[in-house]
């Protein structure tokens, strides 16, 4: 009964999957990046003052910061959400 139980628990996690989303900032929140748990980027937002062509290298790493940022924060939703699923069954 518990390994049947375990596998719905699994299947039902890994459906929900799509639906959580964590989002990571930079740059005081003027870029923001927002991840599904399918590690998908989903969104981006950029503050309109930090679209000048001579701050270009400067957005660049402040993107890639903020989809960092997600990617860890999503991780941490994940483990918390297989933890719940799984508590009492093993």
């Amino acid at each position: 009964m518990k390994l049947e139980e375990l596998f719905n628990n699994l299947k039902t996690a890994g459906e929900q999957l799509e639906t959580l989303e964590a989002t990571g900032e930079a740059a005081a929140g003027d870029v923001r990046a927002t991840v599904n748990g399918k590690h998908t980027l989903v969104k981006l937002e950029i503050a309109d003052h930090l679209l000048n062509p001579k701050d270009k290298v400067m957005l660049q790493d402040l993107v890639v910061a903020a989809v960092n940022l997600a990617q860890r924060n999503i991780e941490e939703q994940l483990k918390a959400t297989l933890q719940d699923k799984m508590s009492g069954l093993l």
